[in-house]
Parts: structure tokens; C-alpha cells; sequence
């Protein structure tokens, strides 16, 4: 019961799961913008939450950055430096910054780009 991991990329179906669920129960809609749920978390440097939807988030069409491709996450997590940094929290508000503090790789709903923020 103590121990903690990281499930990856698997959290992305158990978040799409809970959200259509929440759709089903007419909670949210998938096509209501992200800044409605998360207001001012996606904003600035190119990035408007209220042209965003959850349907992009959920489709890898959202136009935001993969946080994993920023250079600084890569050196950390993803070289021997991993070994140190690997019990490190990190916040998915931080990891949102991350993101937004580079450009788009697309308008929203324009493109598909995997983006595990």
C-alpha cells in the first residue's frame, strides 16, 4: 500500500475513461474548452485554453507542446541523470509550464502531435 510508481502512457486511457464517463453522465462535454475546467492553467506564449478543448487534449490535437521534448526534462529523466532525479516529484502544474513556455506545434485542431502533457 506504500509504494508508489509511474504508470506512463497508461495514465492517458484512464483519464480518456473518467472523462467520457463524465460526459455519459452530461458533467462536462468533450468540446468544452480546457480554461472552463482548468482556468489560466493554458495560457500565454501562443497558448489560448479557451480555443482548446478537452476533445483535442484527449485526440493529441491540442497544439501543446510534449513536455517530454524539452531539453531540460530529457537531461533529467531520460539520461544516466535519471538515477537521481527519478524519485523527484514534479507537478502536473509544472509540467504544464513546461510545455507553454514553448511555442504551440500547432493551432488547435489543426495537427495531430503526441503530447503527453
Amino acid at each position: 500500500p506504500q509504494d508508489r510508481f509511474r504508470i506512463g502512457s497508461l495514465t492517458k486511457p484512464f483519464v480518456a475513461t473518467v472523462l467520457l464517463q463524465l460526459e455519459a453522465e452530461g458533467r462536462l462535454r468533450l468540446d468544452d474548452p480546457v480554461e472552463r475546467w482548468l482556468p489560466g492553467t493554458v495560457s500565454g506564449d501562443g497558448y489560448d485554453g479557451r480555443r482548446i478543448t478537452l476533445r483535442q487534449l484527449l485526440g493529441h490535437t491540442s497544439g501543446i507542446y510534449d513536455y517530454t521534448e524539452d531539453a531540460a526534462f530529457q537531461r533529467a529523466y531520460f539520461t544516466d541523470a535519471f538515477m537521481t532525479s527519478r524519485f523527484r516529484p514534479v507537478s502536473p502544474e509544472g509540467l504544464v509550464r513546461t510545455a507553454t513556455s514553448h511555442p504551440p506545434v500547432s493551432a488547435p485542431g489543426a495537427a495531430w502531435h503526441y503530447s503527453n502533457t
